[in-house]
């Protein structure tokens, strides 16, 4: 047979012509010669593989340290993931605590950072999940059980003090990094907490719970000898979120946040298609409807306003009364000069503010609502409405005036809208304060 290199191989094509075929590489039909490598290939494939390999590597590494991954998952801001590892490394260590065994976690430790982390995120979570429609929803309601999950045990261990520490250095470093106008909004982190568990009761209809807290918040109200005690803020504060839900489960959060006062001002602004009609017992807390009974087992009917609503309403003026009494005692030239303590009733007369617009809204949607409830409770909406509408304005308050400039011309004692009276009385005289210190 002829040497391959020697033959001139040609085929015929369809017409008869002829193609040559090229010869073969000798590198392929001669094992004695070795073959071409390409590195640029070689070299992408290794680092292909060492990267896949690394990054095996590192999951592996997140899987079998939650704590480390947690915080490595918050740095990239991907908050899902961190909250999984924060949950991971709880269960892993779930022995640190244990209330039965009277065992709880120190404020320093790791378990403390992943109980912190974890509550805060299933908060914002939650918080992003509802919105008008939503807050049955699936999501809603999965953050919400974490949520009221990890609130409830921070604040266990906060009460028996193990996470006190903790509780004041957040409040502390709050303080220290914010501006002094945002001092009465991170005033109390266990404040906080306690709302977000009053909030995840309301999107997971734990009413009984809900219920549990008003109880046992009001319990020495209407007493002779009562007076406001700190305890009463926490629950109105707790209210005004309640209220607020319902206003924006409703759809109305939006109309509100276009109101320069922050509060409705008549029926023009409730648009048309508000109806309470095929919803779940909204406002439970503070109006009867038909599927309510007093303790003889006999209906209130639709409209009728519960003994919290009569409670708050006659109430009211005795909050005002404590905060008006201390709100210059404590300010830079008062008689009594005392920061933290200014910073405290203003927090509350911030507290107070929020509710009474929340009582606002509320009541006027209910007085606009009048073929939903019965006939005989119309007139009481209506002065609802009324007493909450004049409820926004208080007497005898002081504040600092201010010309178009924007510079203090001085001081004016009268009567002023609530929210007037906090940003422009009592946080403008904890600015000074905070400011001169």
């Amino acid at each position: 047979m002829s040497n391959p290199e020697e033959i001139n191989n040609r085929i015929a094509d369809s017409d008869g012509a002829d193609v040559p075929i090229e010869a073969p590489l000798a590198a392929e039909t001669d094992p004695l010669v070795a073959p071409r490598i390409n590195t640029a290939a070689v070299a992408v494939r290794s680092a292909f593989w060492t990267v896949v390999a690394g990054m095996l590597l590192f999951a592996c590494f997140l899987s079998f340290f939650p704590y480390t991954a947690m915080r490595f998952y918050h740095a990239l801001d991907l908050r899902e993931m961190a909250l999984y590892s924060a949950e991971r490394y709880l269960s892993r260590h779930a022995d640190e605590m244990d209330a039965a065994r009277g065992k709880f976690p120190a404020a320093n430790g790791k378990y403390a950072d992943a109980l912190y982390f974890a509550v805060n995120t299933a908060a914002d979570l939650m918080n992003e999940s509802v919105g008008a429609g939503k807050y049955r929803s699936e999501e809603a309601q999965y953050y919400a059980r974490k949520a009221e999950k990890y609130a409830a045990a921070y604040l266990d261990a906060n009460i028996i003090g193990s996470l006190y520490e903790r509780t004041e250095r957040t409040d502390t470093y709050n303080l220290l990094h914010s501006s002094a106008s945002l001092h009465p909004y991170v005033y109390s982190f266990a404040d906080t907490l306690e709302t977000v568990r009053f909030k995840a009761w309301y999107i997971l209809g734990e009413y009984n719970k809900m219920q549990e807290r008003v109880s046992t918040a009001t319990t020495l109200w209407g007493q002779t000898d009562w007076t406001p005690v700190e305890a009463d803020f926490l629950l109105l504060k707790q209210l005004s979120v309640y209220i607020d839900a319902e206003l924006d489960e409703l759809g109305l959060s939006d109309v509100i946040a276009q109101k320069t006062a922050g509060y409705l001002m008549n029926d023009k602004d409730i648009p048309d298609d508000i109806t309470l009609y095929g919803l779940r017992k909204p406002f439970d807390l503070f109006i009867y409807d038909a599927a309510d009974v007093d303790p003889y087992g006999r209906p209130y009917g639709d409209g009728a306003y519960t003994v919290l609503y009569e409670q708050i309403t006659k109430n009211y003026d005795q909050w005002v009364s404590l905060i008006r009494e201390n709100a210059t005692r404590y300010a830079l030239h008062g008689e009594a000069q005392d920061a933290k303590m200014h910073l405290k009733f203003t927090y509350y007369l911030k507290t107070l503010s929020e509710f009474t617009r929340s009582m606002r809204n509320m009541t006027l949607l209910w007085d606009t609502q009048k073929t939903y409830f019965d006939e005989e409770y119309r007139s009481d909406l209506q002065t609802g409405r009324n007493t909450w509408y004049n409820k926004m304005s208080v007497h005898n308050v002081r504040v600092t005036k201010r010309n178009g400039a924007g510079e203090i011309t001085g001081t004016d004692t009268g009567t002023y809208q609530i929210y007037e009276w906090y940003a422009w009385g009592m946080l403008d005289d904890y600015c000074k304060f905070y400011a001169a210190a």
